[in-house]
Order: C-alpha cells, then sequence, then structure tokens
C-alpha cells in the first residue's frame, strides 16, 4: 500500500515516472489521459502544435483476467482506468493514448526545460527510486479498488 506521500508525488505531478518504473519491472506499455480541453501550450503561430495537457499516465500489463492499468493507486481494469482518471482528477472529458512505445511518453517530457510539454522532465534516479515503491513492485493483479486521495497542496 503507498503512503500518504507516494500518493501525492505520483498521484499528482510524477505519474509518468511510476510507469516507466512499472513498465520497466512488469513490461507493457502506457496509457496517457490527457484533457482535450484544456491547452497546456498554445504554438504561436500553429494551433495544430498546441500541446493539450496530461491528466495521468498508468503502465498497462495483461493479466490471466486482460489487461490493467496500474499507477500509485493500484491496479484496475484497463478499461475503467480513463473514467477513474476523468473523476479523480476533475475533467469533463478526456482523451487517451494507449502505446506500447516508450518514444511517445516521451515526447509529452519537457526533457529541454522549455516548459511546452506537459510532463515533468525526470532522471534516471526518480525511475530507480520508483522501482523500490511497493505499488511498483507488486505483481500484477488484476483489479484493486481506487482510493480517493486528496491532491498535494500547491
Amino acid at each position: 500500500m503507498a503512503t500518504e506521500n507516494e500518493c501525492r508525488l505520483y498521484g499528482h505531478g510524477l505519474c509518468h515516472v511510476h510507469a516507466m518504473a512499472a513498465v520497466r519491472l512488469h513490461g507493457g506499455g502506457f496509457l496517457i489521459v490527457t484533457d482535450p480541453e484544456e491547452v497546456f501550450w498554445s504554438h504561436p503561430e500553429d494551433a495544430d502544435l498546441d500541446q493539450v495537457a496530461v491528466i495521468h499516465v498508468y503502465s498497462v500489463h495483461d493479466t490471466p483476467a486482460g489487461p490493467v492499468a496500474r499507477d500509485v493507486f493500484g491496479d484496475r481494469p484497463l478499461e475503467a482506468a480513463a473514467e477513474e482518471a476523468r473523476e479523480r482528477y476533475d475533467c469533463f472529458v478526456v482523451d487517451t493514448d494507449l502505446t506500447s512505445d516508450l518514444d511517445d511518453l516521451m515526447d509529452l517530457v519537457d526533457v529541454e526545460g522549455t516548459e511546452e510539454k506537459p510532463l515533468l522532465a525526470i532522471t534516471d534516479e526518480q525511475i530507480t527510486e520508483a522501482l523500490e515503491l511497493d505499488s511498483v513492485m507488486a505483481p500484477v493483479a488484476h483489479p484493486a479498488p481506487m482510493i480517493d486521495v486528496d491532491p498535494a497542496p500547491f
């Protein structure tokens, strides 16, 4: 079971680190949940290049009972993950991108510090730290109940 601090950190800001650690350990892919109505960054000349807000990133794993989406709060059926994120992060509508390609996720990470990408830059050390979390190390199961956690104060 994740601690309250782990839930705040990996549930509200570094979810992509948790997802990368879980995929590194268990294999699988990513479910990227975005809010198409919230523009994170607007391109000054071409609206087609705008970046929408990433709401949450899950790791995705196959199980005998079907695919599950994992985050710091646990595992849930893949088909329930987008709706759970919509409710948890108070969005009116969400879009999803299911990918097995780390490059698709890294395209959303602000590795250059330009603030034009919606996900915070990360280090390999952060992924290594996340590999030690019980929520990452746990065998992939099907499914755990949703846990309500207040968002981190900003």
